[in-house]
Order: structure tokens, then C-alpha cells, then sequence
């Protein structure tokens, strides 16, 4: 996270996405919880993702810690066997970071679709 800081010091945009197998193992994961926090303070934008909304299931084939840098580098965590990022590859090249990117907006765009309907079912 510390790298992420300095980014955001330097201007850069800092778009996290974590894709959880449901919210039950989530709510089990501490250590990410402190990190979205102090995310949060330090105005880094993280999303969270369940694959146990069905809305999301395409995206269990995709890596669970994606990192965007101002659309400039991605950062792909690779999880282990404990649910843990043990590492991450990081790409500088165009196509990498279309692709990232381009999933990033899709998971996005659901996301504010399902809020979208959720609040005009309340407003009825």
C-alpha cells in the first residue's frame, strides 16, 4: 500500500478492484479490511466485487486483486493457496491495460446498474 500512497502524492489515480468469492469469506479477511480503510482516508478508489452475486459470476475467471495506475500500469495480484495475494505482475503494455481497464468498467457499470434499480424500487 505504501506505493499506492506515494502514486496518489504524485497525482496518479489509483483504482482497486478485489474480487471476493462471497461476502461470508470477506467478512473473514481483516487484513484487506484495514487496507480499504486507510484506502478510503487517503483517497485511493477501491471497489469490492462477490461472485456470489450472480451478476458477477464471468468475472471468476479473472485475478481477484486488480490494481490500475491512471491507465498508464495494472497490477495483477496473484492469490495463493490461503487466499492471500502472494505477489503481483505489474505491465506497463497497451494491451494489458485495455483489458484490465475494460473489465474494471464492465463490474463497474453492473455495479451502478444494480444501485440504479435498487433505488427506484425503494422509491416505490
Amino acid at each position: 500500500m505504501e506505493e499506492h500512497y506515494k502514486a496518489v502524492n504524485r497525482g496518479v489515480i489509483v483504482q482497486r478492484l478485489y474480487i471476493f468469492e462471497s461476502k461470508t469469506l470477506f467478512n473473514d479477511v481483516r487484513e484487506c479490511k484495514l487496507h480499504l480503510a486507510e484506502a478510503n482516508i487517503n483517497n485511493i478508489d477501491v471497489k469490492l466485487i462477490f461472485l456470489d452475486d450472480h451478476r458477477f459470476s464471468y468475472a471468476e475467471k479473472l485475478p481477484h486483486d486488480i490494481i490500475i495506475f491512471s491507465n498508464k500500469k495494472v497490477s495483477v495480484g496473484r492469490v495463493g493457496p490461503n487466499s492471500r495475494v502472494d505477489g503481483a505482475d505489474v505491465w506497463a503494455s497497451r494491451n494489458k491495460i485495455d483489458f484490465y481497464y475494460k473489465k474494471y468498467k464492465q463490474l463497474l457499470r453492473l455495479s451502478e446498474q444494480y444501485k440504479e434499480s435498487s433505488i427506484k424500487r425503494e422509491k416505490r
